[in-house]
This record gives C-alpha cells, structure tokens and sequence, in this order.
C-alpha cells in the first residue's frame, strides 16, 4: 500500500511518466508564448507548479504537477491527466477578486488515505498589466494534518486522563514552582490553577517525614531522579486537610539540559483517614483487650496463637512458657495439663480439646473446668470470619459457689411458692366478694336506678369503675386460676363435647374482634367431627386465650387459623396458627411463664397480664393434655393443644 508519503516521493524522484510535450528541463508547456522569468523560476522549483488562463487551462507546468496530477487522476478516477490536478475555479475567482497571491488547501483520498497539499496561487499580467493567467506551486502537507491531528488527539487523550484520575497533574521549573496545574485541582485543593502556577510546591503543602527517601530525595537532595508516592499534605481554606501521593518525573530539553518536573498528585485522602482511624482503632482495641478482666487469646485457622493478655497469661500459669506467638491451640493446653493445672486432667483436657470442633459446628461453644486449687473456670470459644477462634477465659469461682447457695435454696423457695398458691386459692372467695360488690353498685349508679345522680360526670365515672373493676376482677380470676392450677385444686366438671361446636362457639366471640383488626379469622370443620371428654368452661377458656392472643399479635391483614385433628396415636388436637410477629424459639419459655411477656413492639400496643399461655397449659396438664408452641419471627405462631386419646370418645 502507497504512504502518506510516496507521492511525495514520486513527485520528487521522477517516477511519473512524462508527458509528451516535454521542453528541456523538468518543464512541460502546452501552446505556444513566452513565459515571464519569474513563472519560469517557479515552474523549476522541485515543487508541482503550473501556469492556466483564466478558463482553468493548464499552458504549462513542471513535470512534478503532472506526476501530481496523475496520481490525482488514478485517485478520483474520471480525472483527466492534461487537465489541472485540482479543481481551479475558486482560485481564479479568488486571484481575480482581489489581484493578490491567493493561498489554498487541497485534499486528494486514495486508496491509501487522506493525502493534504497547500498551495499558493499568482496572477499573471499581460503587456496592458491586465490578468491574464494565474501561477501557482502545490507543497504536500499530509505530514503537518496528521501531525496536528495526532497532537489534536493526543491533547484530547491528556484532558480525558486528566479528568479520570483520582488527582490532579502538575509540572514545576527546575525549582519546583509550578508551571501548570490541570484544571482539577479546582475540585481537590479549591483553588483556581491560576493561583497556583508560579508557587513553589513547598509553600502548597509540605511532605511527610515518614515518607521514602527515594520519594523525596529530589526535594532533599536536588537530584533530577523520578521519585514515587511522596504523601503531600495540604490544608483548604475551612481548616480542613487534603491528602496526596505525590509522583513526578524530570525533564530535559533536547540538549539534555533540565527543565523542570512533570507529575501526577493522586487523593489519597480518604485511604490516609481510614489508616489512621484504623491505627487509633487498633490501639484502643489493644488497651481495651489488655484491660479486661477475662483473659483473651486469638488463634488462627491453622491453630496458632496470634494475640493474647497478660490475664490470659496469669489463669494458665502452669503454661507460661508455651504462651508465645505461634504456639497451637492443642500443644497449650496439654502443657497446661501436664503442668496439673486442672483437677481432672483427662476430663478436663478433652473438654478444652473439643471447643474448637464444636464452636466452629455452632459458632460458639463453651466448658467449664475446675482447677488443681478449687477454682472453677469458664472457656468459651467463638469462631471467626477467617476460621480462627476466640478464646475467653473467665473465673466463674463465685458464680459456681453462688449456685451452690441457690440449689440449697430452691426447696425453700419452691415450698414457699407452694405456700403462695395454697394461700391465693384460699383467697377466692375473700377478693371476688367485695369486687363484685363493687361492680353490683356501681351498675346500679350507672343505670340509675333509684333516680338520676344530677352531675353526668358521676356517670362516667361509675362506667369508669365498671370497667376497672371488671378487669380486676379478671385478673384476679387468672390469678387464681394459675394459684389453682399450681396447687392443684383444679376440679374438672367432665361432659361430652364436639369438636366442631366448640370450635364455632369460641370463633364466634372474637368475629367483631378480628373485623376491627382487620385479621381474617378462619375456623376448618372437622369431617367426621370428634367427640372428646372434658370440662367445657376450660376448653373453651383455652380457646378463647389462644385466639386472643392470636389477634392481638397478628397485624393487619393476616389470618388465624383454627384446625381440629384426630392423629394417628389417638390423640385429638386443636391447633391455632397466626401469620403474626412470631417469637425467637428462646423465647418461648418466658412466653409460658406466669406474668412472663416476650419484648416486641406490637405487643406494647396491648394490655396483658401474660397469664393467657400458662393458664392455658396448666389447665391442658389438668386434663392430662399438653400445649406446645412453635414459632419464629417474622413467620407468625402456631400453638397446639392436644387431649389424650383416652378423653376421646369412640
């Protein structure tokens, strides 16, 4: 393929064939006429030159023109050799316009490119100094378009850099006073480039000490070397300071002599904060490890101990010379084994051998150990992201001794609640009487029976003591119902009952309830219905706690659902599922407790003594049933009563 330069090189070297009217020289002449000196001289210059009338009728020309103007022709194709190379209408229109030498650009396209000629163009004058021609010499400047295009794009290149990188470029004199800034700085330091430029870089920022030497060993030194990753500090305006990695090369001129340096200061702001936080954080962690009253060590995945505290150091003193950086987390404690730290060497070794097994199955695990001299110790295990394990070291001596106090206390205390309960069951009668009282009177008030009471606030009050008494009154009821239960003076009145009445009677009650909350509330049939045994009141008490409660919990539309079951031990069971709030499974236990109420946010909204579930339990132990909750959060609850199969009656 032809280069942008070979028809330079063809035009010059007389490659091109000759056409045929050729005179002596490199001259080509077409007519007849005599041509001034100065058309001559130009026609025999080593450049394309040509003299036309003013109809665009090459009359002569050097041999370079027609080389040119062939490869003109096998370009565009259609071209004729004899004719101009370039189209000459425009030039004469020029030159005739204005008398003068007239200037002009041409763009040939071949096969191999964009090639680009400039010429300049002269009017010739006849003998009465009138135009009669024009001159003109074609220089081929392909090289200085794509030179400048190059550098066109290369400027292009620097801008898009310049704005990509996380920083701003720079270039100083050979003292460092910045010669140019690129316009980014404006987003970095907040000042214009025109503020910056002949400062010296010192009075910018200054360089920090910690640095390499290599980094600011031209700034030391005055060495012309590159340096790399000098931290450059800057304070702003607001007080604030900006932090940069400084990198700069030397340049030289063409004689080789120094000029100055050019380079790149990338934000490193955000990296140097978070090192030095991390630095402050890691310095705190290591005072607050070192001050905690457990011992602490740190193993990693291959079971070498990486970081420890003097406590840790001081609970295993029979392996203080296996306590160092890389000792394995077996090996230390066999050395404390054989050094008879532990009472029972064996037992105690496997259960500090199998910790960290079980805390990486669990995530945590935990042993207690006695020591050789009676004190009782607490290893527990945490595994980390990195499949290390943390290893926390506690002396649980008074705790242990404490337990011992509480197990020697806890008959006396559950005689005591024994006591209690007898003592509540007794009181039935004694506290029911006077609320009563008190709700028969102020019902008469209310209603105004005997007359009306004159001021109608005294009437709001007395509906005000109707309701408080009355949930008194069924608070008291639940109360002795639990004291009941737990002393066992619950007396069952047994009769037969279905399975599917029970269940409607006990929705029935709560349809306007679950309406106002929005919950559907959905009872399934049982096909074919269930006859079972027990106390009807009780039941349908456990029902009406277990639906409540169901509603209560469960927001806006959800859905509780009732499910009688015959299982296939002969067990009949009802179960309530709810799409509520749910509960942690280690949170049933104190869901199940007397007063006990698990912490949520929708559970504050509502009232609630927490005697709703362990009424309900105790009053399925009666029956010789059992009541079992499933439940998790987010996922709602399901709660299952379930009556033996000998209460089911075939």
């Amino acid at each position: 393929m032809t280069g942008s330069g070979d028809i330079a090189g063809k035009l010059f070297s007389g490659q091109a064939e000759n056409d045929e009217n050729t005179s002596q020289g490199d001259l080509v002449v077409h007519g007849q006429g005599e041509l001034p000196a100065d058309v001559i001289w130009r026609l025999s210059e080593a450049r394309p030159a040509y003299v036309a009338d003013l109809q665009g009728r090459i009359t002569a020309a050097n041999a370079r023109y027609r080389r040119l103007t062939a490869l003109a022709a096998g370009a565009a194709g259609g071209v004729d050799p004899s004719g101009p190379a370039f189209p000459l209408g425009e030039v004469i229109g020029a030159v005739l316009g204005t008398g003068h030498c007239r200037s002009h650009h041409d763009r040939l396209d071949g096969p191999d490119g964009e090639h680009h000629f400039l010429s300049d163009h002269f009017p010739l004058h006849d003998a009465e100094g009138q135009i009669s021609g024009i001159c003109g010499v074609y220089e081929d400047n392909t090289l200085g378009v794509s030179e400048r295009k190059a550098s066109l794009i290369a400027k292009e290149r620097f801008d898009d850099i310049s704005r990509l990188v996380s920083g701003w470029i720079w270039e100083t004199d050979g003292d460092f006073r910045l010669t140019y800034v690129s316009p980014q700085v404006i987003d970095f330091l907040e000042q214009h480039p025109r503020e910056l430029l002949g400062r010296n870089l010192a009075e910018i920022g200054r360089l920090d000490e910690n640095s390499t030497e290599a980094a600011t060993e031209p700034f030391r030194t005055g060495n012309h070397t590159p340096f790399r990753d000098a931290t450059f500090t800057v304070g702003l305006a607001n007080g604030t300071h900006r932090y940069f990695s400084l990198s700069g090369l030397p340049i030289f001129d063409s004689e080789g002599k120094f000029t100055g340096y050019r380079g790149m200061a990338t934000d490193i702001t955000r990296v140097t904060e978070a090192r030095r936080v991390a630095n402050m954080s890691q310095g705190q962690l290591t005072l607050a490890i070192e001050n905690v009253t457990e011992g602490f060590a740190l193993f990693d995945a291959s079971g070498a101990l990486v970081l420890f505290n003097n406590r840790f150091g001081e609970y295993l003193r029979e392996a203080t010379q296996a306590i160092e950086p890389g000792t394995q987390f077996d090996a230390l404690a066999r050395n404390a084994a054989d050094g008879g730290l532990f009472a029972s060497r064996d037992e105690a070794l496997e259960a500090w051998l199998s910790l960290w097994p079980r805390a990486k199955a669990l995530n945590e695990a935990s042993a207690e150990i006695q020591a050789a001299d009676e004190r009782w110790f607490r290893v527990s295990g945490r595994s980390t992201e990195e499949n290390g394990l943390v290893v926390i070291v506690s002396d649980v001596t008074a705790m242990k001794t404490r337990e011992e106090t509480l197990k020697a206390s806890r008959d006396i205390a559950e005689k005591a609640s024994r006591s209690k309960s007898l003592f509540l069951a007794n009181m039935s009668h004694e506290l029911r009487t006077p609320l009563n009282a008190i709700i028969g009177f102020s019902e008469i008030m209310h209603d105004e029976a005997f007359g009306p009471l004159g001021e109608p606030r005294y009437k709001e009050y007395a509906a005000d003591i109707i309701d408080s008494s009355r949930h008194l009154l069924g608070v008291i009821n639940d109360i002795l119902e639990v004291s009941k239960a737990e002393a066992g003076k619950i007396e069952l009145c047994e009769e037969n009952l279905q399975a599917n009445d029970e269940i409607t009677a006990a929705t029935r009650l709560f349809t306007k309830q679950a309406d106002t909350a929005g919950v559907k509330l959905l009872a399934e049939p049982m096909i074919p219905d269930c006859t079972f045994r027990a106390d009807q009141r009780k039941i349908r008490q456990v029902l009406l706690n277990l639906i409540s409660n169901a509603i209560k919990f469960t927001p806006a539309g959800g859905s509780v659902t009732l499910t009688p079951a015959l299982r296939a031990n002969g067990d009949f069971t009802i179960t309530v599922q709810d799409s509520g709030i749910g509960m942690a499974e280690q949170d049933i236990p104190a869901a199940l407790t007397p007063f006990g109420q698990v912490e949520s946010t929708l559970s504050r909204r509502f009232e609630g003594t927490g005697l709703g579930l362990p009424l309900s339990q105790a009053l399925m132990e009666v029956h010789g049933g059992r009541l079992r909750v499933y439940s998790a959060p987010g996922e709602g609850t399901r709660v299952r009563i379930t009556l033996p199969k000998e209460r089911v009656v075939r």
